[in-house]
């Protein structure tokens, strides 16, 4: 594992729901809070989700995104699909779109 590391943080709206939609996806919550700034962080594996508080995000302006490599993208793609997640962007959380 490398020991350098640069993240990139995603705004969030509602940080309370978004640590929630991440929990529900299986992500654990590794840290949470919401004074004095909301900020947030998801863990599932090696990947690291990080979010900042943001309530004048407009999701479908599509002001953040993120690539999480992983090595067994089908599994990971069936899963997500499973829990019911749209595969076209519609100012969700996340969708999950077919690989290629």
């Amino acid at each position: 594992m490398p020991t350098d590391l640069a993240l990139s943080p995603l705004p969030s709206r509602d940080l309370t729901e978004t640590l929630a939609f991440y929990r529900s996806l299986g992500f654990e919550e590794v840290f949470g809070q919401l004074e004095p700034d909301q900020y947030g962080i998801v863990r599932r594996g090696p990947l690291e989700l990080h979010f900042f508080g943001y309530r004048e995000l407009v999701p479908t302006e599509r002001y953040g995104g993120c690539c999480l490599r992983v090595a067994d993208v089908d599994g990971l793609f069936r899963e997500l699909a499973a829990k019911g997640l749209p595969a076209e962007g519609n100012g969700t959380l996340l969708r999950v779109g077919r690989p290629v």
